[in-house]
């Protein structure tokens, strides 16, 4: 977290939480377990989200694509994850985790 900010629980089916820090960036947790930063956020776009009768569709229409952002943490079983002997990698850009990821190679070794 930065600046002391604070998690504030969301009553969504897709973002577990969201935490604004005082240098405009909306830190979106989603219930995948990935952690999205947004940068340069309006407080105004913050409360919108949280006042949303549908979080997850505000986020998708007013967030999402609107703001420069960054992937903090990948959901578990993601990208580059080691299956056994096979391991993953995925192509990560701005639709992930929406539509998820493409898949860019496999490595066969044990």
């Amino acid at each position: 977290m930065r600046h002391g900010s604070t998690p504030i629980p969301v009553d969504s089916s897709w973002i577990r939480s969201v935490t604004y820090a005082s240098d405009a960036t909306l830190t979106v947790r989603f219930r995948s377990g990935a952690v999205y930063r947004y940068f340069t956020v309006p407080r105004s776009i913050r409360e919108e989200l949280l006042t949303a009768p549908s979080k997850g569709a505000f986020f998708f229409h007013r967030i999402r694509s609107a703001f420069p952002h960054t992937q903090v943490v990948g959901p578990p079983g993601g990208p580059d994850v080691p299956l056994g002997w096979l391991t993953v990698a995925a192509d990560q850009d701005s639709t992930w985790p929406a539509w998820g990821p493409r898949l860019k190679s496999l490595n066969l070794t044990k």
